[in-house]
This record gives structure tokens, C-alpha cells and sequence, in this order.
């Protein structure tokens, strides 16, 4: 073979791989194959598990005439050579009628006289995929004028082992597939939502049920959907930064709180094992919560927002800054911003002050 049918192989093989499911694949062979040698009629088939014609096939051009034939050749199969070897050998090898029988005996065949003389063919190249289940898979080049070539057999014998990978990826990835759909709704079944993503906040995998929770909160990125939004990623960042940098926070709760009208969504953070290649993913999980602890309650009535009361809660417990935005999942600036303003809502200097009006509340409230 020179360079050009080189290129032409390489170039037929590249468009071989690309993604298909098994219907579009069986297709797509035989249009490579027509492309890679010419041919008036291209044919893909399986061979029955008893041998006795073929199912699930795709014919390139003239198949109602084929099918008008079919019962002929189904009458007279024991005839066809190519169909005989593969029946007794059942290995993989490309194969011209000719290599098999001499032209001038096959043409004395009743399965050339009623089948391919009606429709035309004079000159036939097979190859035969064979599954360890022992399906046999088959892709036929059918010609009226010129027997097929050496060259023309060699290109389909280097042909050959690409479809059989191609044919195996298939069904490898309708296996993922499936269990992928298994994966989904048995996350799904938890009640929890989950984002996978990368450290840029570009979300891979989106369950329905984050998709939901995202929504309820606000959180949904509007502009890029496929992005986090600041305050996902702002969580993601400080949570990747505390797993690199263990002692920089003695206190690596990872969770962020977010709210709805109708309670709350605890988010989650896990890294996942990173692989040989690709960036690192991270898995943030998101699950709903009740609106607020009973012991909050009380503190709304002193006009604080949901945070304010859980961060005026947690002082009053005694935490510090620090301590509060592990729990919550926010920055320490940012805990310092809302003791700011729970102060001026209380007219208080300190938090020893707003912590007493914390306990006056919950007194009042025992009483």
C-alpha cells in the first residue's frame, strides 16, 4: 500500500472512534467501508445464532431490493462459501468469494443464479467479527463488475480490529451508562442533592435534586449555569485552601448554610481521589434542614436576621469568631460583619453585652 492509502486508512480509522451508540455504529461501518473501497452495496449483519440468515442488518443503497430477494437467498445460504467458513471456523478473517470458490463454479450456484444474479452482484468481500458469545458480526462489500483487489483485502484486514474495538466500546459504555443511571438514582434516593466540580467552579455533574435545592435558594448561577455561584464558590475555595493548609484553622468544619423561605440547605464539602490525569474534582453535598433550631427562635424577636441569630447564638455559647466560621462556612471577615451589625441592632459595644441580651431573651422565654 502507498502513503495516500495509508492516509486514507488512518483518516477512516480516526472517524471510526468517534462516539456512537450501537445502531449509529452499525451504520456508520459500513459507510467507513464503502469510503475505504468502493463498492455498489455496503452491508452490515448479523449471523443468526443457528446460522440460518441474518438479523439486525443496515443495507447502504438498494435494500428494498434486497429484501425482495431475501427469501432466495435464505432458501439457498448452504451455498454461500463465505457463510459456510464462517459457520465451521468461526474466526475472523476478511474474505472475497473468490478466495473460496473458483468464479466460474459459483456462478453455477442456485444461490448465485436466484440471489445475486437478480440483483446485480457478481463480486462480494466479507469480514466477520465474532464475539465471545459467538455472535458473528459481518461487514459485506458487494461489486457487479471488478473482483475485489489484494491491496483492497489488505486495507480491510487492517480495518478489521478497529471495528472489533469499536464494537467492544460500544457495549463497554452502554454498561457505564447504565450503571451511571443506577449511580444517579440511588444518590438521587438519599434526599440529598450533589455538584461536582472543579477548583475553577465549573460543575461537572449536577444532580436533580442540587438542581432543585439550588433554585429554592437562590443560587443558581443566571448568567453560566454550568458555573457556581460566588458563594458556592467562595465555600469551594476556602474549603480547598483549608484541606491544603491543615493548620490554618484549628477548627475544619465543612459546611455551608444556606437559606429559603422554607428552611435550610446544608452544604457539604468532600475532595475525591484525583486521578493519573484531569483536574481535581471536589464533591460539595447538599441536604435540606429544618428553618431554624427552636432555641433561635426567640432571638428573632429582637430583630436579627436567621444568621445573625445563629452567629448570636454561638457567642453566647461562648465561640469565637474563628470557631463560628467553621460552623457556618463563611469567613471570619464575614463573622466580624455580622457581629457589626448585631450589635447596632442590640445598641450594644461588645459581645459580652449581646451575649447578656441573648440569655435575657432565652430567660424570658423559660419563664
Amino acid at each position: 500500500m502507498n502513503q495516500s492509502t495509508y492516509k486514507k486508512l488512518n483518516e477512516t480509522i480516526r472517524q471510526l472512534y468517534l462516539p456512537a451508540d450501537a445502531g449509529d455504529l452499525r451504520q456508520r461501518t459500513v459507510e467507513l467501508a464503502r469510503k475505504l473501497i468502493p463498492s455498489e452495496v455496503g452491508r452490515y449483519a448479523e449471523l443468526k445464532p443457528d446460522g440460518n440468515g441474518f438479523e439486525n442488518e443496515y443495507c447502504s443503497s438498494r435494500p428494498e431490493e434486497f429484501e425482495r430477494f431475501r427469501p432466495f437467498f435464505n432458501a439457498h445460504i448452504e451455498d454461500q462459501p463465505v457463510v459456510n467458513y464462517y459457520r465451521r471456523h468461526r474466526q475472523s478473517r476478511v474474505l472475497r468469494i473468490s478466495d473460496l470458490v473458483p468464479t466460474r463454479d459459483f456462478r453455477k450456484t442456485a444461490i448465485y443464479n436466484e440471489f445475486y444474479r437478480r440483483i446485480g452482484i457478481r463480486h462480494q468481500l466479507t469480514t466477520a467479527l465474532f464475539s465471545k458469545e459467538g455472535r458473528c458480526r459481518e461487514i459485506i462489500l458487494d461489486r457487479e463488475k471488478k473482483d475485489f483487489t489484494r491491496t483492497e483485502v489488505r486495507m480491510l484486514e487492517f480495518f478489521t480490529p478497529h471495528l472489533e474495538q469499536a464494537f467492544f466500546n460500544v457495549v463497554r459504555m452502554d454498561a457505564l451508562e447504565a450503571e451511571n443511571t443506577r449511580l444517579r438514582h440511588s444518590l438521587e434516593a438519599t434526599g440529598e442533592g450533589f455538584l461536582l466540580a472543579t477548583s475553577k467552579g465549573r460543575i461537572l455533574y449536577r444532580s436533580q435534586k442540587a438542581g432543585a435545592f439550588l433554585g429554592q435558594t437562590g443560587e443558581a448561577n443566571p448568567h453560566n449555569p454550568g458555573e457556581l455561584s460566588a458563594t458556592l464558590k467562595e465555600f469551594l475555595d476556602r474549603m480547598i485552601f483549608r484541606e491544603a493548609n491543615p493548620l490554618s484553622d484549628p477548627d475544619p468544619a465543612s459546611k455551608l448554610v444556606l437559606y429559603h423561605p422554607g428552611g435550610r440547605i446544608i452544604v457539604r464539602y468532600s475532595s475525591l481521589p484525583r486521578g493519573h490525569s484531569g483536574p481535581a474534582e471536589y464533591l460539595l453535598i447538599l441536604r435540606e434542614a429544618p428553618a431554624e433550631t427552636s432555641c433561635c427562635k426567640p432571638l428573632r424577636s429582637l430583630g436579627l436576621t436567621r444568621r445573625q441569630t445563629e452567629i448570636l447564638q454561638a457567642i453566647a455559647h461562648g465561640k469565637t469568631d474563628g470557631e463560628i466560621a467553621g460552623c457556618l462556612g463563611i469567613s471570619p471577615r464575614t463573622v466580624h460583619k455580622h457581629l457589626e451589625n448585631i450589635y447596632e441592632t442590640l445598641e450594644v459595644n461588645n459581645r459580652v453585652d449581646a451575649s447578656r441580651r441573648a440569655f435575657e431573651v432565652f430567660a424570658d422565654g423559660a419563664a
